[in-house]
This record gives structure tokens, C-alpha cells and sequence, in this order.
């Protein structure tokens, strides 16, 4: 703005020069020409000298959290730089949300950190992109811009409430196939050693170690190994992004599933996080044994969003799609034994194997999710 307010300022000049047919005025102008060139060719010049760079210290935050973005600047030249812009540009995958930051300093050394306060609103990996730097001469009235391409990401993950559910006996002893195994209890499983131990009467002969037992002189028993099943499926159907009312639904379905999912993993009961992919366009799930594999699996279904749109460029129709998850799960996974199928579907309603406990209310949901208990 201000090289377009000099020029019209050397137009005027101009032709106040011819209309009263004055040298000096002329001369101004000559020397006001000369200035203006000398001054954005020492900005085109300090323009590839500067390197930037965009950090976030935390990758990771709730929404709402505040974040520092840190913008760096690298000035290579011996030349000082009085001003520059950043534009930045914000956008959340699951939620579609794009907003603009410009970052303006004065990195008058050789490096400055600039710093602006970010927050994501909503849950899903929110890309901020480095677009454009804007260089200001000595003067600060004459500026070039060039491309960048710098980006970070930031990983909004749902909160967690306090969960009643109920795990019921008939879950806890659980004996399904699994290649995990208890590392405090014997079982039942011959394919896997837990531990040996000198024979005791009641012991079955079968599982007397002989070889042990013929280096020992004394009748060496092995025990067996428990696996470790999972006996509990939480169904995330896939939320439709787009929209702001979307991207509080789809807020409110991620914490239901990640409040759930934690109150399992608290009371040692394993489970499976099952949604759909839809980079491959079909069921993926992850065993949650603890609360770092339930984030694992919400930072899963992102990338799969972020993957998504980075090989298409658009949603396909599957992704909108929420029907027949549990049946491609079951086709998928045929064999496996299920004691409890757990469902929170898109409009954050729970249910339990097919039938619907409770429609959360989503301005109340720490509320609904410790008000009731859920018996699994």
C-alpha cells in the first residue's frame, strides 16, 4: 500500500513539473524514481536471503487449549530487515474450518522468533501453512512477497470425562484368542509357556515338563499362559465433517467414544476401537488396553482424514456412509468372539449391542456420561 501511495505521490509530482515547466521539480522526481528502484531491489535481495521457519513447541491440545505458534526468522544477509508479514493459513480436517493468522515483526538481528497465540476449536488435526512472507524495505514503504511452504500441525484430541460403566464378571473372565497374555495369571492356553514349577499333587500329568524335569531329577510341571481377549468392540461410526454444527456433533461423538474407552481400559477390561477408514475404504480398529492406545486410535482415524483428502482433493461418498459398519466389522473379522458390541453413532447417541441407552445431551455431556451407569 505504501509504494502504491509514492507512486501516485511521483505522478503528481510530475505533472506538477510539466504544468509549470519546472527543472527542480524534475530533478525531485528523478531522485524520488532512483530511490523507489534502489530500495526494492534491496528488498528483492534481502527477500532470498530470509529463511522461515513455523514450529509448535506441544503438538497436541484440547480444544479450546491455547498454543504458541513460533514463527523464526533467519536473515543470511548483512543487512538488517526492519519488517516482514507472514500469512498463515488454518485448517481443521475433520471439522473443514479455515481461518487466516498474519504474523508481523521486526526482526532487526539476525534471528527473531515471532510468536501468535493459536487455539483449535475442534477435535481433528488443525494444519497451519506458512503461504506467503512479505519483505519491507529499510524505510518500510516499499515490500515484495514471495511463496513459502512451511506447515505444522496440531492434533486436537477429545476430552475425557468420568465414565460410570460396569464391567460385568462375564467380561472380566473373558478367554477369547488373543496374541496378548496375562503376565500375572496362569491359564488355559498350551501354546504358550506362563511359567514352571516343582509338581504338586492334584497336578495333570500332561503338563509335566520332562525334560526339565530329567535335568532336575524332580518332576518340573508347566503352566500354561491366559490370553488375553478382548471381549468388548466400541463401534465409532464416522462423523460427516464439514460445518460448525457438524464439527460440535462430531466433538461431542469423539468424547462419548474416548470417555468410554478410558473408563474400559481403567478397569482392565481390553476392547476394541473399530471405525471407517477411508483412505482404504474399509473397517480399521485398534486394541486399547490403556488411555495412550485409545488417543492412538483418535490420532488414527485423523491421519485417515488428513490422508483422505491429501490423495482425492474431496470426501468420497463412503465417508459420509455410516451404515453397515457393524456388519463390515463382523465380515471382516468373522470368528471372533464378542461378549458386548458398544455403538456411538454420529449424533453421539450410546448404545449397547443394538440397543440405544442414552442421546446425550451435548451441551451437558460430562453430566450424562457420569449420571447413568453403562453395564458391559
Amino acid at each position: 500500500m505504501g509504494g502504491v501511495i509514492y507512486l501516485l505521490a511521483l505522478m503528481l509530482l510530475t505533472y506538477t513539473a510539466l504544468l509549470y515547466e519546472s527543472g527542480t521539480i524534475l530533478l525531485c522526481v528523478f531522485c524520488g524514481v532512483v530511490f523507489a528502484a534502489l530500495a526494492y531491489l534491496y528488498v528483492f535481495v534481502q527477500m532470498f536471503l530470509i529463511r522461515t521457519e513455523l514450529s509448535l513447541p506441544a503438538g497436541v491440545a484440547a480444544p479450546g487449549e491455547k498454543k504458541k505458534l513460533v514463527f523464526t526468522c533467519h536473515n543470511r544477509g548483512i543487512f538488517p530487515v526492519i519488517k516482514i508479514k507472514g500469512y498463515v493459513s488454518c485448517t481443521n480436517s475433520y471439522s473443514g474450518e479455515r481461518r487466516r493468522l498474519v504474523i508481523t515483526g521486526s526482526p532487526g538481528g539476525k534471528q527473531m522468533e515471532l510468536y501468535r497465540t493459536v487455539r483449535g476449536n475442534h477435535c481433528g488435526v488443525v494444519t497451519y501453512r506458512l503461504r506467503k512472507l512479505r519483505v519491507y524495505d529499510l524505510t518500510g514503504i516499499f515490500s515484495l512477497a514471495r511463496r513459502c511452504d512451511r506447515c505444522v500441525e496440531l492434533t486436537v484430541m477429545p476430552p475425557a470425562y468420568a465414565a460410570a460403566v460396569h464391567v460385568t464378571e462375564r467380561c472380566r473372565s473373558f478367554a477369547g484368542d488373543s496374541e496378548i497374555y496375562d503376565q500375572g495369571r496362569p491359564g488355559a492356553d498350551a501354546s504358550e509357556v506362563y511359567s514352571v514349577r516343582p509338581f504338586k499333587d492334584g497336578d495333570r500329568i500332561q503338563n509335566i515338563h520332562w525334560k526339565l524335569s530329567v535335568r532336575s531329577d524332580s518332576l518340573i510341571v508347566r503352566e500354561n499362559s491366559r490370553p488375553l481377549g478382548a471381549p468388548v468392540v466400541l463401534y465409532v461410526e464416522p462423523a460427516a465433517p464439514g460445518g460448525r454444527k457438524k464439527a460440535v456433533t462430531a466433538d461431542a461423538q469423539f468424547a462419548v467414544a474416548a470417555s468410554v474407552s478410558l473408563a474400559l481400559a481403567e478397569q482392565g477390561c481390553a476392547h476394541y476401537i473399530a471405525w471407517y477408514d477411508r483412505v482404504s475404504g474399509d473397517v480399521a480398529r485398534m486394541r486399547a488396553d490403556c488411555g495412550e492406545d485409545m488417543y492412538r486410535a483418535m490420532m488414527a482415524m485423523y491421519e485417515g482424514v488428513v490422508r483422505c483428502r491429501y490423495l482425492s482433493g474431496r470426501r468420497r461418498q463412503e465417508d459420509v456412509e455410516a451404515a453397515g459398519l457393524r456388519e463390515r466389522y463382523l465380515d471382516k473379522y468373522r470368528g471372533e468372539q464378542v461378549v458386548t458390541e458398544i455403538s456411538v453413532s454420529r449424533e453421539a447417541v450410546l448404545a449397547v449391542n443394538g440397543v440405544c441407552c442414552r442421546r446425550m445431551d451435548l451441551r451437558k455431556l460430562e453430566e450424562e456420561l457420569s449420571g447413568g451407569e453403562l453395564i458391559v
